[in-house]
């Protein structure tokens, strides 16, 4: 019979020849509830994995602190396995390194642990370093560190995940369609994928508790930091990307698709990240119904188009996508929307009080709306667009089609700069309109109402 909690034991692990399997052994031994400790020193020889021990045994493995108790499994073999079930188990104090593998293996999910469904771990002031699931086939393997399945669970707290890779999608952490994952104080750095530079998100729920996530210096060809593919967000954390790449594609810092990605998060901060594609800092695509309520805040990201954020393949929704403590500021496009990048099927989108300054671009240097031969009807309510530089277009632009009817009921566009001075603060191309402007400029003269409908190239 497994002892109560009341009775749990400290149990040491002992340190002749520093070995993984002499882990395992104390691990096999343990009591619901016990306390196993691993001293200080590296621990090597992962032959086998530390596996959990099914229903009804909770254990909490500790070391010595991160960088000081090490376990490295020299990418020979991934360090823990959930066969039988973790059952609500805490590991903390320590670093795994090198868990998992850089050849083609049997295993292709999850470079320390596959969570499978049933199984709920946590880590507390943990670092996984240079972890990794990689081999011939991209598209098989997921999560440099760790990958959830559904109906599993694993927490992140005062932890770290650095330097892992995978061929596949998600460099650090990858979660299917019925996952828990929690982030608190949490920093994923310098990872790399196909898809997903620091996390790929293909469902579940994922909370960002008051501490947030960080992800920094991640790469991948598509979203170079997280790919959101599906996701419910919940929690009151905010996720900061800084200097993630999206070498190839959209989204350098977070990408948000499809209609399924929905719930709360506090606020996303991008700053310093790129896309070859379209949004250096945010894409956020599908109309995706996520709330904001701490803002979007993207600064000094770069991109084609979209510098700050790009808004791609929307729906007939009314939804305020960014509110009043949203900014751009800083942000470059090389062509279009150098804060703010509406693409052709972007409709029905909401912006209302956001500030768009000191931002680049060819045309639309503040926002940029594009057309092509869609019925774009985004509204951009509140706004205040100025001190962007444009060398060819204005900073807020409109592309040309008949049916681009923009919606800019208490905005304001003004002191911005370029060449183009009968544009720079408004241009308008062909038979687009602005309606409801309040407070541009067009051709020297300054624009203010509630009900106007207008078409500036036949001014």
């Amino acid at each position: 019979m497994a002892l109560g909690a009341c009775d749990a034991a400290t149990l040491t692990v002992p340190t002749a020849g520093y070995s993984i399997q002499n882990i395992i052994a104390v691990v096999e031994s343990a009591a619901d509830g016990d306390i196993v400790e691993i001293g200080p020193g590296k621990w090597t020889n992962c032959s086998s994995p530390i596996t959990g021990r099914g229903l009804g045994i909770t254990l909490t493995l500790t070391g010595a602190g991160m960088g000081t108790t090490i376990l490295d499994c020299e990418l020979s073999n991934h360090i823990l396995s959930a066969v039988p079930d973790f059952d609500n188990w805490t590991i903390r104090e320590l670093t795994i390194l090198r868990s998992g593998s850089v050849t083609d293996a049997v295993e292709t999910k999850g470079g320390v642990i596959l969570v499978k469904p049933g199984s709920s771990i946590t880590f507390e002031c943990v670092e996984m370093a240079e972890c990794a699931r990689s081999g011939l086939s991209p598209a098989t393997y997921k999560g440099g560190a760790v990958h959830v399945n559904a109906n599993g669970y694993v927490g992140f707290i005062n932890s770290i995940i650095r330097d892992s890779y995978t061929s596949g999608q998600g460099g650090a952490i990858t979660m299917t369609n019925g996952a828990n994952v929690l982030f608190d104080n949490t920093t994923i750095a310098n990872c790399s994928a196909d898809a997903g530079g620091a996390m790929r998100a293909a469902g579940g729920l994922l909370i960002i508790r008051d501490g947030g996530l960080l992800v920094t210096g991640c790469t991948a060809s598509q979203a170079g930091g997280i790919l959101l593919r599906g996701a419910t967000l919940a929690g009151n954390g905010t996720i900061t990307l800084r200097n993630n790449v999206a070498t190839t594609a959209d989204g350098g810092g977070i990408s948000i698709e499809t209609d399924r990605t929905n719930g709360t998060i506090g606020a996303i901060v991008a700053t310093g990240n790129s896309a070859a594609g379209c949004g250096g800092g945010v894409y956020w695509g599908n109309g995706a119904e996520l709330d904001v309520p701490g803002g979007v805040v993207s600064s000094g990201n770069t991109a084609m188009d979209g510098g700050g954020i790009c808004f791609a393949k929307g729906q007939k929704v009314e939804y305020v996508f960014l509110n009043s403590r949203s900014n751009m500021t800083g942000n470059t496009a090389i062509r279009y929307g150098g804060g703010v990048y509406v693409s052709t099927e972007a409709t029905w989108m909401i912006m209302d009080g956001v500030t768009v300054t000191d931002n680049t671009a060819d045309d639309g240097s503040g926002v940029f709306v594009d057309s092509g031969g869609k019925n774009v009807k985004p509204r951009l309510f509140n706004m205040v667009i100025t001190r962007n530089f444009s060398p060819n277009g204005g900073a807020l632009a409109l592309a040309h089609h008949s049916n681009s009817d923009v919606d800019t009921a208490g905005t304001v566009s003004c002191g911005n700069h370029g060449a183009n001075n009968e544009h720079v603060d408004v241009h308008c191309h062909g038979p687009s309109r602005l309606v409801n402007p309040l407070g541009m400029h067009t051709r020297g003269h300054m624009l203010s109402g509630v009900s106007h409908r207008l078409d500036w190239d036949s001014l």
